[in-house]
Parts: C-alpha cells; sequence; structure tokens
C-alpha cells in the first residue's frame, strides 16, 4: 500500500486508462492477488505482456526537427507496470548497495544523490590532480576527466581510455551519441591550452569546445564562470515578466513562496560548484537578484541593497553559497 500511496496524482495514465487515483480506491481490493503476481514473476523471471505495453511520447529536444535523433522518446506505461516497476526496482537497488556494485561516482537513481553531488565531484577532479581517468555519471550525461603532466599525453591517455569505454558500451549492446561528444580542455591560465583543436576516435572526430553545459552549469576552459554567471543572469531576467504579474495578484506572503519556487531554485541550483565567482561575475548575479526583489516586493529602485537583504530575510548570492557549502560539508560529516 505504501508504493500505490506514492503514485502522484496528477500523472497520466498508461493504455488501459486506469489512473493513479483510480487505483489508490481500488487498491484495498486488488492489493493481495497483486502481491502474489508479482512475487510469481519475480520466481519465474517472467513478466506479463501488459505490462510492457507502453505510449510513447516524442519530446523535441533542439535542432531540426526532421531529424529523429533530436527527439526524446517519453514512455507512459500502465499503473500495474509502474508499481511492478518501483518493486523491482526497490530490490535491485537493495542489493547493488548491499555488495557495493555501484560506483561511488554514479549519482542518479540513488538515494542521498543529486546533480548537485556530480558538480561537486567534477569542480574537484578540475581544481585537483587526477591521476587516472574518472568517470562522473548522472542518467545518460555522462563526464570523463583526464589529467597528465603533458597536452600530447592527455590526448593519448584520452584516446586509449575512450577505447576501453567504447569495448564496454559495445559489451553492453549501448552506443555513443558523438554528434554530441566533444572536449573540453582544462587551465588555469590562456596560454597553457593544447593546440590541437580537435580528436580522431573510431572514425569520427571530436571537436574541442570552448565551454560546454554539464548538467545544467555552463563550464569554461579555464574555469572563471563567467559564461554560466551570464547564462544564469539571462535566465533570471526571463522571469521579471512572471514576477511583475504575480506581485498583482499574490498576498504579501505568497510573494515569499514565488520567490523561492521560481528564483532562488534557479539561482541556488550547482552553487555549491560555481558560487566561488570572483569579482564583477558575482556582481551580475547579485544584480538580477536585486531587481527581481524590488520588482516582486514593490521597492523603490534605489532602495539599499543592505536594507532590502535584511528586511525581507533573503540570503544574498554570497551569503547563499556559504549556506549550501555548510550544508553540504555537514551531510558528508
Amino acid at each position: 500500500m505504501g508504493l500505490v500511496g506514492s503514485l502522484g496524482d496528477h500523472k497520466a495514465p498508461g493504455h488501459d486508462v486506469i489512473s493513479n487515483t483510480l487505483m489508490k480506491i481500488i487498491a484495498p481490493y486488488l492489493i493481495e492477488p497483486f502481491v502474489d503476481l508479482v512475487n510469481s514473476c519475480l520466481s519465474q523471471g517472467f513478466v506479463p505482456h501488459h505490462f510492457k505495453i507502453s505510449l510513447i511520447t516524442p519530446i523535441h529536444k533542439g535542432g531540426h526537427k526532421s531529424d529523429p535523433g533530436n527527439y526524446r522518446p517519453i514512455s507512459t506505461i500502465s499503473v500495474l507496470a509502474k508499481l511492478f516497476e518501483k518493486v523491482l526496482c526497490s530490490r535491485l537497488v537493495k542489493y547493488l548497495d548491499k555488495y557495493r556494485i555501484l560506483s561511488e561516482l554514479q549519482f542518479d537513481f540513488r538515494q542521498g544523490r543529486s546533480t548537485a553531488d556530480a558538480l561537486n565531484v567534477l569542480m574537484e577532479s578540475l581544481y585537483g590532480a587526477v591521476d587516472n581517468a574518472k568517470i562522473i555519471s548522472f542518467a545518460d550525461d555522462t563526464c570523463l576527466v583526464f589529467e597528465q603532466s603533458s597536452w600530447e599525453e592527455v590526448k593519448n591517455k584520452t584516446i586509449t581510455d575512450l577505447n576501453t569505454v567504447k569495448r564496454w558500451f559495445d559489451w553492453n549492446m549501448l552506443s555513443v551519441n558523438m554528434k554530441k561528444t566533444h572536449f573540453l580542455p582544462i587551465s588555469l591560465t590562456i596560454n597553457s591550452l593544447p593546440d590541437y583543436d580537435y580528436l580522431c576516435f573510431d572514425g569520427d572526430r571530436i571537436n574541442r569546445v570552448e565551454f560546454t553545459r554539464y548538467l545544467g552549469v555552463y563550464v569554461d576552459c579555464h574555469p572563471r564562470w563567467d559564461i554560466h554567471s551570464v547564462e544564469l543572469h539571462k535566465r533570471l531576467r526571463k522571469i521579471l515578466y512572471k514576477i511583475r504579474i504575480a506581485r498583482e495578484i499574490l498576498p504579501w506572503d505568497m510573494r515569499y513562496t514565488v520567490y523561492y519556487a521560481l528564483l532562488q531554485s534557479v539561482h541556488q541550483y550547482g552553487i555549491s560548484a560555481w558560487g566561488d565567482l570572483v569579482g564583477r561575475y558575482y556582481l551580475i548575479i547579485e544584480r538580477a537578484q536585486k531587481r527581481l526583489l524590488k520588482v516582486l516586493f514593490e521597492k523603490p529602485i534605489l532602495f539599499s541593497t543592505e536594507m532590502l537583504f535584511r528586511e525581507l530575510r533573503i540570503l544574498d548570492p554570497r551569503q547563499l553559497y556559504l549556506e549550501t557549502l555548510i550544508t553540504s560539508i555537514s551531510k558528508q560529516a
């Protein structure tokens, strides 16, 4: 019954048109035969045909709409199949955790782990020494980090380890989307970047980029987070129109809910990785935050910044970064 209760009320039904809400109503009458069915499936290694049927909806991810590769298939299965998968997933995770089969660098679909943890590991790898190749994975977003004493050695190490990764993919009947694969050289100084612009691998060309978007955060080649700060500023500014509408219809206390849901959630995402901004990049984010706060809470444009944060009891970007860091450290202690 606990698994049935965890089903969302507003999720689309599968091909049998049985909604999650209806299942919660009839669950007391079906729970015993369903448990018997699940136990039989697990003991016999059998999945009912009904559970294998799904409704596929293609979602355009970007690029030309005539290319099928630019769509992400969203599968909607029946509510009974969802419950069966939840039971199976629970047992698999317990087994994998018990025998420590999953890599510590696998973050998706694991309790207590998030994209923020994956980003933190990536930043530690970029700022520190990486003796060997490190693979950081979250769902289908995988990042390989290499460190050697010269760029030529990095190149050779990358090709060697990519071949190892490809063999593993081939063995497990998986493929790499080479169109979305690129390499980003990381250096703290401009003059110490490599002199090659691409890598040749398995008949394909992996092009070099000056920055990349990984798990929603823009990582540049130095990294100073200037590109990420500019993109974040753009995203915050786009919310301004929604904020103007919200303040006209919402009471004062509900405006805090809007701020935390629409603004701080965007601003805080991944901040433990990129939050140590310097100089003008920090000011870019702070200005956007101040502007949005003044519009939402109807403050004059020249209202004191210090009074703004003190009166509203809202953290500025630097304070939010420090709070997130302290929270992250306390979780690891």
